[in-house]
């Protein structure tokens, strides 16, 4: 199982199409906000279920919530865009969350930062923006769930 994770899409789609239309093959998207209508778009192009969550600039949530639990091959994963978290001020909030629940990932955006981390053996991601990145180059995470049930992952630069 094969997971893309993007985020802060900002109508600007060319990267993830891109993506999208090559070799890469993926069997679940995580949008983590902003923009939740290029996740609906993301999933009409690819035909690959998108789960998204709304960010601070889907006004009124655009139709999705703000944050959400999923589970895929007996991993629990909680996403979010990270702005009701205060990301911007560090991701304590994440770490408690990890510490306090039974989640194997918690994915969020916001900052623009790709980065990840481990709190105990929960995996904390930030995939960056892919759009309109703050720290360099656009970026994009990929994580992969093998046989075993053992979680890989990796961040993507463009």
């Amino acid at each position: 199982m094969r997971i893309l994770v993007i985020s802060d899409t900002h109508k600007q789609l060319g990267h993830v199409i891109d993506i999208l239309s090559g070799d890469h093959r993926f069997d679940r998207i995580f949008h983590l906000g902003d923009l939740v209508h290029d996740a609906e778009d993301i999933e009409a192009f690819s035909g690959v279920i998108v789960d998204k969550v709304a960010g601070n600039c889907d006004w009124g949530g655009d139709g999705a919530p703000s944050s959400k639990e999923v589970e895929i091959r007996g991993k629990k994963f909680f996403l979010c865009h990270g702005h009701q978290q205060h990301v911007k001020y560090g991701d304590s909030v994440l770490r408690q969350m990890a510490l306090e629940g039974d989640y194997d990932g918690i994915f969020y955006g916001h900052t623009h930062h790709a980065t990840y981390d481990y709190e105990g053996d929960c995996l904390i991601m930030n995939p960056g923006s892919i759009s309109l990145p703050r720290d360099g180059e656009p970026s994009y995470g990929v994580i992969h769930i093998d046989d075993n049930g053992v979680i890989h992952t990796n961040i993507v630069r463009i």
